[in-house]
């Protein structure tokens, strides 16, 4: 089976999606989408952790993990410019 990255889900999966132009209400909304799905996440990884599989104990902290890293990249950051550059690096966006 052919590893893919994570640009290529990306493009798979929104293929043809135009997305709405910027505004400061469309990036409020996102924000908010992020903010609810990240707090679904810890919700949902918690519940693994006491009750889950060990794969789905190792699945949790795994998200976890991720999740501190990227409180992390948020508070090293200096400014919103150069966040905004690390996030556009990971995803693979050269804007």
């Amino acid at each position: 089976m052919k590893e893919r990255s994570l640009n290529e889900y990306r493009q798979s999966k929104d293929f043809g999606y135009k997305p709405k132009q910027f505004t400061e209400e469309v990036c409020t909304g996102q924000t908010d989408k992020v903010s609810e799905k990240i707090t679904k996440i810890i919700e949902q990884a918690g519940l693994k952790l006491n009750h889950g599989t060990t794969q789905e104990k190792m699945m949790a902290v795994g998200s976890i993990q991720l999740i501190n890293e990227i409180e992390r990249l948020v508070n090293l950051c200096p400014n919103d410019s150069s966040l905004g550059k690390s996030f556009r690096k990971i995803f693979a966006n050269k804007k």
